[in-house]
């Protein structure tokens, strides 16, 4: 039975698949020239919690570890990229993958160029289509980074060189022929001529690039990969040096069609694919998601056949291995859990879907869409599925419409989803501030501070906002903590401890009685020529380098007037001798008043009644090298920053032989 789909995720997401299908089979037929057999479908084991070893998280290519519920729902204003390019796909976001380098986030997608604001009359567009790269804490666009291409990039990676890797569509890069794939140095845009793969297809299309070790797997829609001799015939996926780009001929799987993503599982020495392939090696029950050997690429025998909740489902977006456990996205708004030794299927989740059965067809309505688009899985086990679902504001409903057959309830999530992979139920509670418009999240990624980015063709927060195809959260500004004021002599001398901020701190501004007086740099700020007796609030602000404020760090003082009372008297002064070197140790000083003073400047050394030395505050020792022999008396006093002076502590009398 054909499930009911609202008209929003037919014509927007089918409508894509569709066009990829027809690709893929054209390619197939003329490519292979061989009868696909048909698509054998088993009937799969009942959902199960099957218990799992102990959670270990294996998969090549896993993003940094987030806190998602520490995170702040509101994206960070900052540059985005804008406007629509050239692409093979029916979807067409924006931005279709990330990359962090140093300090550095590159962007790929179907772009065209950036912007730093566009609720900004003065902003204006600059061309940079396709790729960009932006600066990781403060979000500006990084404009000596000018590489060209000429179509839709779909994928970035890493190599071990710390060199960038992009996969796309295009035929040329800084105008020379390169198609499919090509390194670029990160801080100039540089074709790396080391390496040499470059693709061949019909059309080119490489849609993924997953680095496992020294080596990257790539999967897409190709059949050559270029640039050694006698390069091998190959059926859309491949296993490259990640260097060189040289195929490994020792791993050839033969996919009859398209693939969309690919992950890699070390532990059973599998590589899974998802896409709209008919079989793998002409084995029937293979197609739309299959797991091959990774030392061949030969088909893995005795799997339970990927069966999609559709009857006429034709396309898998996204696959990832994460704790013993597969997770397959795609329509009909569902991820697959499966088991990852035999492909039984132990559950699932879905959006959008009023009912809780695994076939759509029994429901009566979709809500809000909900195909998934794309998958992540963190260090710190959690998978992350983007997806084409809006929520149900959508269609002015507040019925929650995110089902796990794990927990058997109903939650409120859109956007992008979170799963914990030690049982594939809900991760946390976070949303993302974001207002659904077209094609939704085709993009996942975190950087090394623990931020995260969801990407596709967001152009507007929740709240109304502009942003440029993707959003970046990150946790509230820290503020600063412990601030605390002395007094004297008209003058407030502000002290502080550094705000512990998930990004770097730039400045604390500082305001007295709301007004603004400056920024500083370090933890402390000085105010002077302030009315004695008059009472002062003080505020500090932390700024953290995207330009979002903390909470203000507030302290109230009553300015003191001039400081004319000395300091107590050093206690405790003690003395050694050791050859002609005299020691000589004591107990701190306080500046009077206490509070109010102008504080302590520190103490003055006298020896046999003439002045010897000065000794700065926070120090309470001091020697004397070379002295003569004999027997030599040695006081100490205090001083304040105003030069009011302490009597004497009991001098000492110490013997040089």
């Amino acid at each position: 039975m054909a499930a009911k789909t609202d008209p929003h995720d037919v014509t927007l997401a089918r409508r894509g698949q569709t066009a990829r299908r027809a690709i893929a089979l054209t390619v197939a037929a003329a490519l292979i020239g061989v009868a696909m057999t048909a698509l054998g479908v088993t009937t799969p084991a009942p959902a199960i919690a099957a218990a799992d070893p102990a959670p270990l998280v294996t998969t090549p290519g896993a993003i940094p570890a987030l806190d998602l519920d520490a995170l702040d729902p509101t994206p960070i204003k900052q540059w985005g990229v804008v406007g629509t390019g050239t692409s093979s796909s029916a979807a067409k976001p924006e931005v279709w993958d990330f990359a962090e380098i140093g300090s550095t986030m590159y962007v790929g997608g179907t772009f065209t160029g950036v912007q730093r604001d566009a609720d900004d009359p003065s902003s204006t567009i600059t061309s940079q289509p396709y790729l960009a790269a932006f600066d990781r804490d403060s979000g500006a666009w990084i404009s000596t980074f000018r590489p060209a291409f000429n179509r839709t990039i779909y994928s970035l990676e890493v190599a071990p060189n710390g060199k960038l890797l992009v996969g796309g569509e295009f035929t040329t890069v800084n105008g020379v022929a390169r198609a499919g794939i090509v390194m670029l140095d990160p801080q100039t845009g540089a074709i790396d001529p080391n390496f040499k793969a470059s693709a061949e297809g019909n059309p080119t299309m490489v849609r993924e690039i997953v680095r496992s070790g020294s080596q990257i797997y790539v999967a897409g829609q190709f059949h050559y990969m270029h640039g050694f001799a006698a390069d091998p015939w190959l059926w859309n996926a491949a296993r490259l040096d990640a260097t060189t780009g040289k195929v490994d001929v020792a791993w050839i799987p033969r996919f009859a069609g398209g693939l969309w993503d690919i992950t890699v599982d070390d532990q059973r020495q599998q590589v899974s694919a998802a896409g709209y392939f008919t079989s793998v090696n002409s084995q029937p029950g293979t197609g739309l998601m299959a797991s091959v050997s990774l030392t061949t690429g030969a088909f893995v025998p005795g799997m339970t056949a990927f069966q999609p909740n559709e009857v006429n489902q034709s396309d898998t977006t996204s696959v990832v291995y994460a704790d013993n456990r597969l997770y397959v996205g795609g329509a009909q708004h569902i991820v697959q859990v499966l088991d990852a030794n035999n492909h039984r299927r132990l559950g699932y989740n879905t959006i959008g879907v009023t009912c809780t059965n695994f076939d759509p067809g029994r429901c009566n309505t979709f809500y809000g869409g909900g195909d998934m688009q794309t998958m992540e899985v963190t260090t710190n086990g959690i998978v992350l599925a983007g997806c084409h679902c809006f929520g149900p504001q959508y269609v002015f409903t507040t019925k929650p419409l995110h089902y796990s057959s794990f927990t058997g309830t109903f939650t409120n999530r859109r956007f992008a989803l979170a799963y914990n992979t030690s049982d594939s139920t809900p991760s946390g509670s976070f949303i993302p501030g974001l207002a659904g418009r077209k094609w939704g999240t085709y993009a996942i990624d975190a950087d090394s501070r623990g931020c995260y980015y969801v990407g596709g063709d967001y152009n507007r927060t929740s709240s109304g906002a502009w942003i440029g195809g993707f959003g970046r959260f990150c946790k509230p500004v820290a503020p600063a903590t412990g601030l605390t004021a002395t007094t004297g002599g008209g003058t407030v001398s502000l002290r502080w401890t550094a705000a512990a901020s998930q990004l770097p701190i730039t400045a604390y501004k500082v305001y007295r009685n709301g007004t603004l007086l400056g920024d500083a740099t370090s933890t402390s700020y000085g105010v002077s020529g302030l009315p004695a007796g008059s009472t002062q609030n003080f505020t500090v602000v932390a700024k953290d380098a995207s330009g979002r404020l903390a909470p203000a760090a507030a302290v109230t003082v009553v300015v003191a007037g001039g400081d004319a009372l000395a300091p107590t008297v050093p206690t405790g002064v003690a003395g050694s001798v050791a050859g002609t070197t005299v020691t000589l140790t004591w107990g701190a000083s306080t500046d009077l008043p206490d509070p109010g003073g102008v504080g302590l400047s520190g103490y003055l050394v006298h020896k046999d009644w003439n002045y010897l030395k000065f000794v700065p505050a926070g120090t309470l020792t001091t020697t004397d090298a070379g002295v003569a022999p004999g027997t030599h008396r040695y006081e100490v006093r205090s001083v304040d920053r105003s030069n009011n002076i302490s009597a004497p502590a009991a001098p000492v009398k110490l013997t040089v032989p």
